[in-house]
């Protein structure tokens, strides 16, 4: 259509200089007029319409068939063969070949020739004058053979010229057409292609970002985000070490390392998310190169084995105890026996015999000392045979109260601000006994790890056992009842999405070092001069009888969070919080006294 406009205007321009140089008849002119505006109101007419055509072939082919029409009427009005506008038939069997390829453009050279030929018959038959120089004058056909077969070779030519036209514009467009539509397939091929590498880089479950040669992070997926907390729109630009901490060896390393090495360089380190909460993460490098094989940046790829090393440890931790209970049940008895001999010598020795005070200082030294290896033994076999508890419906916020009024009358919170919200109190399946053992031991720790002062928090939560699969609840260091749990106690397990109560025992001493924070579960493990290393041991081993969790999370510095997790039981809970007023500051000296857990039982400050 713009292709018809451009011809239009062209010859409209010719028209009117010929008319301006007085050069041909007025009249013969002045007909054109009309001609031109038909094509300039069919074009506007076309762009109305073409929208609405069911057909737009059919109706490409109508507008090539008037415009032969139209152009075979201009050089009948202009001197037929002898017309300088048969150039028009050009344009027209250009288009056509364009838009309609090869058989559409020998389709309209075919209306051409046949609009042509018409032209050339009317002025030869003398149906329609022409104009030349000296007038109009009626055609004739050429009388001379020479100038007969000058005009025949002349249309020939133009009718030739015609189809040659319409096969080179319609191979064209055909071969234009193919690359189209292979590039097409291309693009889509390729933006499907960038598409699906998207969404894999995005739906991985590893943390995965890239970085430039200067170390700065230029993408940054979804599982990353997950895992350390930070929005890519954050990092993006960022350098590296401002996510994980301590990379730019590994990405030193990755240089360093040949290039035919597949596999590149990988840590494994406790880092610090953005929440300031601490995971355990295996982090891999490898460069990234350019097409040229240039290397362009590092691909990180990390991934949080928190939860995995919590695991591991605990497989070994009770590989580790079945081992030592089997060591145990056979010298046990082997040691009780001279134990209870040395005491009871002991102390008929203090009762017959008249000491001074020295040797009676003596005596009773040994008799301490074996009353502490005999507690020791005792804690030894409790550890390893996990006895199963006497489980009965019972609270928790009495036994949480009178631990800490133990621990005030023991004058172990001397400049500790003690805090509790207990509150929410439901009804779980408890062993007592074992329970008071458990807070007796976690408190007395938390103010171990507080000899200068500082605030010991208590409170229970209402939670579910889905939160304890989440990233963001203290999966750090803890025991697990699926791993290795005594589930033959018949205690209630954490289930997905039962109810379940969290206790949380909170200090505000001078934290665990990552060094040790995944050892602390572990038997004989202690850096407190005289402990056991038995108390946390002993406290995991008594929660997982419970059908409970017991996770850790500490910041050095900063202090130290234990959590429980007990199921709750909803066969008696009766969803009544407790309605014991909140305790803060100091626990009311009036409250009854506890009975005291056994000492040699209580491990100390934390293990540190």
């Amino acid at each position: 259509m713009l292709l018809r406009l451009v011809a239009v205007t062209v010859l409209f321009g010719v028209v009117l200089f010929l008319r301006f140089q007085g050069e041909g008849p007025v009249e013969l002119l002045a007909a054109l007029y009309p001609i031109f505006i038909a094509l300039y109101a069919l074009s506007a007419l076309y762009a109305l319409v073409a929208k609405r055509m069911p057909n737009l072939v059919f109706f490409t082919y109508l507008q090539f068939g008037v415009d032969a029409a139209c152009i075979g009427l201009v050089l009948l009005f202009t001197g037929g063969s002898e017309s300088m506008f048969t150039w028009l038939f050009v344009f027209n069997v250009l288009g056509a070949g364009y838009l309609l390829q090869l058989k559409g453009g020998i389709a309209v050279a075919s209306l051409d020739s046949a609009a042509y030929l018409a032209c050339l018959i009317l002025t030869w038959t003398g149906i329609v004058p022409t104009w030349t120089g000296d007038g109009v004058t009626t055609g004739t056909l050429p009388e001379q053979a020479g100038d007969a077969l000058r005009e025949f070779s002349t249309v020939a030519f133009h009718i030739v010229s015609f189809y040659l036209l319409a096969f080179l514009s319609g191979s064209l467009s055909r071969k234009h057409a193919e690359t189209g539509r292979v590039l097409a397939e291309t693009a889509t091929t390729l933006h499907r292609l960038q598409d699906m590498h998207g969404r894999i880089v995005q739906n991985l479950d590893a943390g995965l970002l890239t970085v430039d040669k200067r170390g700065n992070i230029t993408s940054f997926n979804r599982a990353a985000e997950q895992i350390v907390r930070w929005y890519a729109s954050e990092v993006v630009g960022e350098p590296v070490e401002r996510v994980l901490k301590g990379v730019s060896s590994l990405l030193q390393a990755t240089m360093e390392s040949s290039e035919f090495v597949q596999h590149g360089p990988s840590f494994e380190r406790w880092m610090t998310r953005k929440d300031r909460r601490r995971v355990y993460l295996r982090v891999g490098a490898s460069v990234m190169r350019n097409s040229d094989g240039d290397i362009d940046g590092h691909i990180l790829v990390f991934e949080d084995r928190t939860r995995m090393l919590l695991m591991e440890e605990q497989l070994e931790r009770e590989e580790r105890l079945a081992a030592v209970g089997r060591l145990s049940a056979a010298i046990a008895h082997e040691i009780r026996n001279p134990l209870a001999s040395i005491t009871g010598s002991v102390q008929v020795l203090r009762s017959e015999l008249n000491l001074s005070h020295d040797d009676d200082e003596l005596m009773g030294l040994i008799e301490r000392e074996a009353d502490r290896l005999g507690h020791l033994v005792t804690d030894f076999l409790q550890l390893t045979r996990g006895a199963e508890p006497e489980l009965e419906p019972g609270r928790i916020g009495a036994m949480l109260k009178e631990t800490v009024t133990l621990v005030n009358t023991k004058g172990l919170s001397d400049g500790i601000t003690l805090e509790a919200d207990l509150d929410y109190d439901p009804t779980v399946r408890i062993d007592e006994a074992r329970m008071r053992q458990v807070f007796w031991n976690l408190v007395n720790n938390a103010c171990q790890a507080m000899k200068g002062g500082g605030v010991l928090h208590l409170s229970t939560q209402r939670v579910t056992a889905d939160d304890l699969g989440q990233p963001t609840e203290d999966s750090f260091v803890g025991t697990w009842n699926r791993a290795g749990g005594d589930d033959h106690t018949g205690a209630p397990q954490l289930l997905p999405g039962e109810g379940a109560l969290r206790i949380l025992v909170e200090d505000t001493g001078a934290g665990i070092p990552d060094e040790e924070l995944g050892k602390i579960f572990d038997p004989f493990f202690t850096t407190r001069t005289g402990g056991t290393g038995l108390g946390l041991a002993i406290v995991a081993r008594i929660v997982q009888a419970h059908g409970g969790v017991i996770t850790v999370q500490s910041q050095p510095g900063e202090g130290t969070r234990f959590a429980i997790w007990l199921p709750i039981d909803e066969e008696t809970d009766d969803g009544l919080d407790a309605t014991d007023e909140l305790i803060t500051d100091r626990w009311r000296k009036q409250q009854s006294p506890a009975t005291e857990p056994a000492d040699e039982q209580a491990e100390g400050p934390r293990r540190r």
